[in-house]
């Protein structure tokens, strides 16, 4: 009788040592599956933060490369009425009282806030180095027609601007600031074209 009561112990510790087994098998399965889900939801968020990143992305590219070709075809305008004005401008007048007649100055609006988002947020490590690299380009190009706002600024504040003494030196100032910004839009709009068709 004492030999089955040591026998139903060593049985009794053994499947109790077996219960333990499958209990600790459970749970670290069981945090292994939860690491698991959770490394695969953090890689989802990522995924989709880069998604809606470079979605922005493409929206403002588009509505910036609106933006160019409305700001080339008004400035265009401007800069013919502007020739138009070539002889009036004989020094009885200022520049400045001639800005009305061919419209004045435009500066684009574009919105720079989704590159700003990605240029400095973790997300562009994720973003293939070929497509950040096209953006960066296309961005640091924006910057040079912004470089022409300055311009505009300085011709405007500059005493010349209103001296009739140098009002031909302001037209040739004026005709070249918007010859260029001509350019640079031109130059910008099919670089933003470009860039929306490699998306296709």
């Amino acid at each position: 009788m004492n030999g089955g009561r040591v026998e139903n112990r060593a049985e009794s510790k053994w499947g109790r040592l077996q219960h333990l087994l499958l209990e600790g098998f459970v749970i670290v399965f069981s945090v292994l599956i939860a690491l698991v889900v959770e490394d695969w939801r953090s890689e989802r968020h990522a995924t989709d933060e880069v998604a809606e990143a470079l979605a922005a992305l493409d929206l403002e590219v588009a509505a910036n490369l609106e933006e160019l070709e409305s700001f080339s075809s008004v400035v265009v305008e401007r800069h013919d009425r502007l020739v138009a004005l070539a002889s009036e401008i004989d020094g009885s007048r200022p520049f400045s009282e001639h800005v009305d007649s061919f419209g004045g100055f435009r500066v684009p609006d574009l919105d720079l806030s989704a590159w700003a988002r990605i240029s400095s947020d973790p997300v562009a490590n994720r973003i293939a180095p070929a497509r950040l690299r096209e953006a960066f380009i296309l961005y640091r190009n924006l910057a040079f027609l912004s470089r022409l706002d300055d311009e505009i600024v300085e011709l405007a504040f500059s005493p010349g601007y209103h001296n009739r003494d140098e009002a031909e030196l302001s037209y040739r100032i004026a005709e070249a600031i918007l010859s260029q910004q001509i350019m640079f839009a031109d130059e910008m709009a099919s670089q933003h074209r470009a860039f929306l068709e490699r998306l296709e």
